[in-house]
């Protein structure tokens, strides 16, 4: 939620016009493509990594209670 408030909040560093536009443009360019890419990477890569330590922790569990 304060990722996309945040991503939301540099839209009009992306549009900008007039004088320094260049400057804004650019900075806003690699803010909200920054947040898009660390956002869309966190919402697919913890989960994963939730699902293989919770495998590895079961696996590990189950050798233990065999011995």
């Amino acid at each position: 939620m304060t990722s996309l408030t945040m991503i939301i909040g540099m839209l009009p560093l992306m549009f900008a016009s007039g004088v320094g536009a260049n400057g804004s443009r650019t900075i806003g360019v690699c803010v909200v493509g920054g947040m898009l890419f660390g956002t869309l990477g966190l919402l697919l890569t913890v989960p994963v990594l939730f699902v293989v330590f919770q495998k590895i922790q079961e696996r590990v569990r189950k050798n233990k209670s065999i011995q």
